[in-house]
């Protein structure tokens, strides 16, 4: 007997789900860009910017692979929205402007290889 197993939501809720965080990205992206932003590329509001885009394609990356089936793939993919949190979390403790240089820094020192 393994009725101590628990059964998942069914493929209708996930998709509702999926749709709904879909369309509030969509609406999200549209906010933003009907502000006009125009923030300096060397503050840190700009490296805090650009983590905010990405983890944004990464959400739809994310709704992708569970629409797909790839659930587990779909997990891993949350831990980079995670660190995302924690850079921001940390740039933006203090230190604001010294933090985030040091973030580009190290980016563009791990993109060199």
């Amino acid at each position: 007997m393994i009725g101590w197993i628990q059964k998942g939501p069914d493929s209708e809720v996930i998709e509702a789900q999926i749709a709904s965080t879909l369309d509030s990205i969509e609406r999200l992206e549209r906010f933003l860009d009907g502000e006009k932003f125009i923030i300096a590329p060397s503050s840190h509001r700009g490296v805090i910017f650009a983590l905010f885009s990405k983890s944004l394609t990464v959400s739809r990356a994310v709704c992708c692979l569970i629409r797909s089936g790839f659930s587990e793939e779909a997990f891993g993919m949350l831990r980079t929205l995670a660190d995302f949190y924690f850079i921001v979390r940390y740039i933006s403790n203090k230190d604001t402007e010294a933090r985030s240089t040091r973030f580009v820094e190290f980016f563009a020192k791990d993109q060199e290889g």
